[in-house]
């Protein structure tokens, strides 16, 4: 964020809602801790916690979200945008590509960014 404010950039926050943390917090991709804290009590008390392994979850199950737009600053990207993506990634529409492994993010092929790969 620091970086975002010297060049007088924006960054998307990871994890919580990071936008208190610096003006350049444009919004931030949230995990949905408390459905996997559920799903994770559930197996548990169920005997069927799989343990020491990796659970994925997304946006079919509400695990991932992005900000309020209350705290949200965009300037073109509408709630109405928000909710038609993110329907788009529950029904898997649209499915996000793995990085796992991956040396070279070029490979990905974006879409609708332009990526530069510095080294």
């Amino acid at each position: 964020m620091s970086a975002a404010e010297t060049a007088n950039k924006a960054v998307i926050g990871v994890d919580v809602d990071q936008s208190a943390e610096s003006a350049t917090v444009i919004a931030s991709a949230m995990k949905g801790l408390a459905y996997m804290v559920q799903f994770g009590l559930k197996e548990y008390y169920a005997g069927t916690f799989p343990g020491g392994v990796a659970v994925i979850a997304g946006a079919e199950s509400n695990a991932v979200s992005l900000s309020p737009f209350s705290t949200a600053k965009w300037k073109t990207f509408s709630q109405a945008d928000y909710d038609s993506l993110f329907a788009k990634l529950a029904d898997a529409t649209i499915v996000p590509q793995k990085d796992e492994g991956r040396t070279d993010p070029t490979l990905l092929n974006p879409q609708y960014i332009t990526l530069t790969f510095v080294e």
